[in-house]
């Protein structure tokens, strides 16, 4: 799995994900990486029903406020609180995947 980032503007700073063409706050076109590996869940979500799944097997997604600043969702490996820290990774197919701390 890799690192987790979210995108800053070289100009004015301004955090953002997934990443911009342009600066939503001054319109710069250039972004760095920094990290945002950790993050506390906000909001919790089960899915009933996925494609591939068997009945009743539930997924979790979660709205996580990025210690960087952005908000990300992510899956879960089972449900949690909100206001629970959390690690964030990439998984290998882009999915972004969130593990209690």
């Amino acid at each position: 799995m890799a690192t987790m980032t979210v995108h800053a503007c070289a100009a004015c700073g301004q955090r953002e994900f997934p990443e911009r063409l342009l600066c939503p706050a001054c319109g710069g076109r250039d972004f760095v990486d920094v990290d945002a590996g950790c993050g506390s869940v906000e909001d919790v979500t089960a899915l009933h029903r996925r494609a591939g799944s068997g009945a009743g097997e539930l997924a979790w997604l979660a709205t996580v406020r990025t210690d960087a600043g952005p908000r990300v969702i992510a899956q879960l490996e089972g449900p949690l609180e909100a206001g629970a820290a959390v690690k964030l990774r990439l998984g290998a197919d882009g999915a972004i995947r969130a593990r209690q701390m």
